[in-house]
Formats: C-alpha cells, structure tokens, sequence
C-alpha cells in the first residue's frame, strides 16, 4: 500500500540550500515531498493549486523581503504552519515574523534532519493547537454574544410583562368606569336618532356621537385583550367561520374598497379560540381598509400547508393601500403608537399577541405607494403544553 506524502513547500532563492533541504529530509523516517519555488511568486501560485502541509521561507527573496514575504503568505492561506529559514539570527526579524503568525525558524549553518524534521513536527503541532485556539475563542465569543442577546431579550420581555401587569390592573379599573357611561351615551345616541327623523344636521351630529363611542368602545376592548394575559377557549369551527363573519362586519360600511375573497377548503376544520381569532382577523382588516381611504382592492386568502409533519393554515390579508416605509414596520410591534389621526396603535399588537397565543405567527410585508401584505399561519389543531 502506498504512504500517502506530506507535501513541504520551499521557497529559498539558494539552489545549493534546496539540495540540502532535499537531502536531509530524504534521511528521515518522516516522508515528505519537497517542492522547491526560487521567488515568492513561484510559491504563492503553487499554494493557490496545491494543499501542503507546511512552508520552509526565507524571508530575503529577490521578488520579496521581510514580513511582506509572510504576510503574503498569510493572506493566500491563513492555515498553514510557516517556519522561517535564515543565514543569520537576527533576533528582531525573528521576532517581528513570529508575532505576525510564523510558528518557528531555524538557522541555515544548523541545519540537520533531527533538527529540520522536529521542528516542521513541532511548527504543525502548534499551529494545529492556535487554530483550535481561535476557533475556540471564535465559538466563545459567539456564546457570548448569544448568552448577551438571550439576557437582554428575557430582560425587556420582563420589563414589558411588569409594564403589561400594571396597565392590566389600571384598564380593569377603567374599563368598568368607562363602559357605564358609554353604554348611556350609545343609548341616548340611538334615541336621538329617532327623534330626530328627516333633520339631517342633528342625524350627522349623532352619527359622529355614535362613531366616537363606538371608537371608545373598541379602544376599551382592545386595551383589556391586549394588557391581559389571554387564555384561550378552543374549539373546532370550519375555517369559513373563522374568516367570513369578520370580513363580512368589517366590510359592510365599506363600499369604496373592492373585496376579493378566496377560501380554499371552507368547511374544513380547525381548532382556535373563535371570538379571539376573529376580533385579530377584525384588527388586521380594519387596518386594511383604513390604508385605502379613496378605495382599492382588499384581498384575503386560505391555503392549507403541511411543514414538518404538522398541518398549518395559511391565511393571506392583501391591500392596495398607502403602504408602509422601513421605519414604521419596525414599529407595528409598539402599543399605543399609530400614523392614523384616531388609531390607538393597539390593533396590531393585540392581533399578533393573539395568534401568537394560538402558537402561530404573523408576517407583514409592506411598501410606500404599493400596500401591505399580512401573512398569517396557525395550526390547525391546538398545541398542548
């Protein structure tokens, strides 16, 4: 069988050196295979199309001198042991090539194959070791900053869930002192509207009566789902259920946007939280039809998928609306915060903290002048924990 030869790179400018070198590796038990190059440029381009197992340099070349000789050599291969060749100790080149990555040097008046084979054995053991060295220190420092990021990610989910429990207990409270006097106001609101009959000013006051409470009324809503924490009722419903109650409210009073509907499958079933799916489907649309002010088209869509053994259902929410920049996707995750003159800026958060819940995931794509895309997918079947 024959013994697989370690290839030994020289680049050494002296013929008569090589011949040595030559020589004195041919009396080892170590089998190696010299390949001598007289000038740098001969030993880069030889790197470039052969592997070897480490490079005897003389630093003092015709074509190239010092540390621009090791350095080269670095930059074409980075991993290989480099051990450098001198006529002279010259302790401050010594040092300055060591410090720059070379693993050792030897001394051409002392050379001999005992001395010449250890310390090629020696150059590649070390270099060996540095590379497990920095790859360790690589993989530490990735560690590290995923430990940092880990700490930081827990850390603000916990500020957001101590914020979230105090705004739980404050909208509790308000939410029973708010909702008394809106229900009076809705009512009065409705019997003002009979009473005021074919007068069409007083009929468009209490309309905006209307619509304010009816806006203050969704504002409470979201505020106790959102600063809640949502446990959820599941229970088996077509996936036609799930989508068509919420289109059809949402798009009854909005005969400026064109509505194109496509449910793949209607009857089939899944297993959700229906009123909670559905006021997150309501926020999403809303959202929609808000962005398209002078009309456009709203399109919502069903596919069933399967992704590592488990069945998903794909719902899509498209618009030809306003569209969104960078900057306020980034912030579609922030509550309270909204470009609309009379948006809470809860409709999303608490659309996705809901279909979160349902261990499912929400995507938004968006674009000034082009609309929004909202991706949406859930298992059709509940998860247990």
């Amino acid at each position: 069988m024959k013994t697989r030869q370690d290839i030994l790179l020289l680049i050494e400018s002296d013929p008569a050196c090589a011949a040595m070198i030559r020589k004195l590796l041919a009396g080892g038990k170590r089998s190696y295979r010299l390949e001598w190059k007289p000038q740098l440029l001969g030993g880069v381009e030889y790197l470039k199309k052969a592997s070897v197992s480490a490079v005897l340099l003389n630093p003092d070349l015709s074509d190239s001198r010092g540390r621009e000789s090791l350095d080269r050599i670095q930059k074409l291969n980075p991993h290989v042991p480099i051990v450098i060749l001198l006529d002279r100790l010259d302790e401050n080149l010594v040092t300055r090539l060591l410090r720059r990555g070379a693993q050792d040097y030897i001394l051409k008046d002392e050379l001999n194959t005992d001395i010449l084979v250890r310390t090629i054995r020696h150059a590649r053991e070390r270099k060996k070791a540095q590379e497990a060295l920095r790859k360790s220190e690589q993989r530490c420092r990735r560690i590290r900053r995923n430990l940092e990021e880990t700490v930081e990610k827990k850390a603000a989910q916990l500020r957001k869930a101590e914020n979230l429990a105090s705004i739980g207990r404050m909208v509790s409270t308000l939410a029973h002192e708010i909702r008394n006097p809106l229900q009076t106001i809705t009512m009065a609101a409705d019997n003002l509207r009979k009473v005021a009959k074919d007068d069409r000013e007083a009929i468009a006051l209490v309309e905006e009566i209307g619509y304010g409470a009816n806006l203050l009324a969704l504002l409470v809503n979201d505020l106790l789902v959102y600063s809640r924490q949502i446990d959820l009722q599941y229970s088996s419903q077509p996936i036609r259920a799930v989508i068509e109650q919420p289109l059809k409210k949402l798009t009854d009073d909005a005969s400026h946007v064109t509505v194109r509907s496509e449910i793949e499958n209607p009857d089939r079933q899944i297993r959700v939280d229906l009123p909670k799916i559905q006021l997150a489907l309501e926020n999403l649309l809303r959202n929609a039809i808000e962005s398209m002010p002078t009309g456009g088209i709203l399109s919502i869509g069903c596919r069933f998928r399967k992704r590592k053994n488990e069945e998903f259902v794909k719902i899509t929410i498209t618009d030809t609306g306003v569209g969104m920049n960078q900057e306020q996707l980034s912030q579609l995750d922030e509550p309270f915060l909204s470009t609309k003159p009379l948006g809470t800026g809860l409709g999303f958060p608490t659309a996705k903290k809901i279909i979160e819940a349902h261990k499912g995931s929400l995507k938004v794509d968006s674009r000034p002048g082009k609309g929004t895309a909202v991706q949406i997918l859930l298992p059709l079947s509940a998860h247990k924990i």
